[in-house]
């Protein structure tokens, strides 16, 4: 799917919040809540669970319209994910959810100088076999300045410039259906920075004020790869 059909399509389905956005800081907080909005795909079914592919880098907008989230299944072989909370803060993150509990999702954008992926390029990306330079599997690692993050355990820093873990989204997962829903944040937030980093590319890439609202009803998930052009790995 083209990016201009995605972007159409979930501003079709996003119904628009009145509340402005928040965020900036690294403290680390209990959960905040946010909109309850149900993943879909590009035809409004519910995403199942079970349908996402392993090590497969899934994009979705939340808890803005204009703020990117990886969406990912890391497999069964991350036992850490089974910890009440593996941050080395009081984050609160829970864990992973779905059948395996390894399902997660982070903001994809860096805590160090809020890059972001692009429709043009990405160079914050998930890496399931690991980085030319050495870096172990299983990592977000952003190619702009060196930083890594660990997706097992609740976006930690491993590695690199970035002061904090990548903001974690909560999600709420329906055994029954198999559906997963996006409900808030864990962490520290840094779309306050991010907002003002790309005001003028995200006004291009939305329209006016429409990143800046907060998500709601559905959202489109999509593989990162039909978004960008370029995909960059270290």
């Amino acid at each position: 799917m083209q990016r201009r059909r995605f972007i159409r399509l979930a501003a079709g389905i996003f119904a628009l919040g009145t509340a402005p956005f928040m965020g900036g800081g690294s403290e680390a907080a209990t959960p905040k809540r946010y909109q309850r909005v149900k993943l879909v795909d590009a035809q409004g079914n519910g995403i199942k669970a079970a349908a996402l592919q392993e090590d497969e880098n899934y994009l979705f907008f939340y808890p803005y319209m204009g703020t990117p989230c990886f969406l990912l299944n890391l497999g069964a072989g991350h036992d850490r994910l089974r910890l009440a909370s593996a941050c080395d803060n009081p984050c609160g993150w829970p864990g992973g959810v779905g059948l395996e509990r390894s399902i997660v999702a982070y903001a994809a954008i860096c805590t160090h100088q809020v890059t972001r992926p692009s429709p043009r390029k990405s160079f914050i990306n998930y890496s399931p076999k690991g980085g030319k330079s050495g870096e172990a599997s299983g990592r977000i690692t952003c190619c702009l300045h060196g930083s890594v993050f660990d997706p097992a355990q609740g976006g930690k820093v491993v590695g690199g410039p970035a002061p904090q873990p990548l903001t974690a989204i909560e999600l709420d997962y329906d055994e029954e259906t198999d559906e997963l829903h996006a409900v808030g944040t864990y962490g520290g937030e840094v779309f306050k920075a991010y907002f003002k980093a790309y005001r003028k590319e995200l006004r291009r890439e939305f329209g006016p004020a429409l990143a800046w609202q907060e998500s709601a009803g559905e959202i489109v998930v999509m593989r990162l790869s039909d978004y960008t052009k370029r995909q960059f790995f270290c």
